[in-house]
């Protein structure tokens, strides 16, 4: 499972009830419903976004569940309370891991969907679930792939019933994860293309610096991959340096830890490509360009050496461009 994920997916629909209510209440809660996604494009806004709003679904299921069970409707009570356990897991998840958080929204929303027989969206959900809980390049497209055909779909339902404002948000939003889209359909093009190695021998430097060793010449395709004429490679090339590498153990955490021998070098792990992304670290004037990959075995044998499973809270990732901003 990864930290931070390209695809995102939340069901607002769920986070309030407008049918109960009146006036500007009710106009507030459609306009909620139709902006809200857009922010979910941005990856920072969604942890906070997930927290605001799993807690305000945690507070309706809570109180519904009440009202439920003075009604004697103890079936429905208990749904709510199942919902508002969920929902509640979502806050304190959220102080943890950000993605268990948002995992715990999902299941929510997926029950929900399945009960209403809203399978469009259950199958949204389930996508969704899978390319976290175990993520593959091939998921994820099919996942953002979904989620623009999906909001197209409702794009035109909306114009269609005169629900202009809620027409042109899902417009926005597919065209949004259409953007998403293109990269992960490139590189699951290279992938298809020139079938990468998915597994790489340990090895360590004479710094003590922890990586697998992937072969240079991915790297070249890759770059090639991304049709960026101003893409370059990553300064990891030269006498005494990793060339294409995947960090495991970085060197200032070996000294930390006393340069504890590392048992497993020279062994080959084996991992998945989850997704590409772009990140602009603050002490790099580029836009970098990554493969987000998935490695239960090296989370373990991190632990095993005494380290946490991962570093800091990044996902094990393949460099391969950057583009000087």
């Amino acid at each position: 499972m990864i930290n931070y994920p390209i695809a995102f997916h939340r069901d607002y629909r769920y986070d309030c009830t407008p049918s109960s209510q009146q006036g500007f209440s009710k106009i507030a809660t459609r306009v909620a419903h139709a902006t809200l996604p857009l922010l979910g494009l941005h990856p920072t806004l969604r942890g906070p976004l997930s927290l605001g709003m799993s807690g305000a679904r945690s507070v309706m299921h809570m109180g519904q569940m009440v009202e439920s069970i003075k009604n004697k409707k103890f079936e429905e009570g208990g749904l709510h309370f199942l919902h508002g356990c969920l929902a509640t897991a979502g806050v304190g998840l959220y102080f943890f891991n950000k993605t268990y958080s948002i995992l715990a929204s999902s299941v929510s929303d997926l029950i929900n969907n399945t009960r209403n027989k809203d399978w469009s969206h259950a199958a949204l959900d389930i996508l969704f679930i899978a390319s976290i809980c175990h993520g593959t390049l091939a998921l994820t497209c099919a996942c953002v792939l979904f989620q623009v055909a999906h909001d197209c779909y409702a794009s035109r339902e909306h114009f269609q019933k005169g629900e202009y404002l809620e027409g042109v948000c899902q417009a926005l939003l597919a065209g949004g994860h259409l953007h998403q889209a293109v990269p992960q359909l490139r590189a699951l093009h290279w992938s298809w293309k020139y079938r990468p190695l998915l597994s790489a021998e340990l090895k360590q430097d004479s710094r003590g610096f922890v990586y697998l060793d992937i072969p240079d010449e991915q790297l070249h395709s890759l770059i090639n991959a991304l049709g960026d004429k101003k893409a370059q490679l990553p300064p990891y090339f030269g006498k005494g340096m990793a060339g294409a590498h995947v960090s495991v153990i970085r060197s200032d955490e070996m000294q930390r830890k006393g340069m504890p021998k590392i048992q497993d070098l020279g062994k080959k792990f084996a991992f998945r490509i989850v997704q590409t992304a772009d990140v602009c670290p603050d002490d790099w004037k580029a836009k970098v360009h990554i493969l987000t990959l998935d490695c239960p075995e090296l989370e373990s044998m991190r632990k095993k050496h005494g380290f946490s499973p991962r570093i800091g809270d990044h996902d094990f990732h393949l460099t391969y461009a950057l583009t000087p901003l």
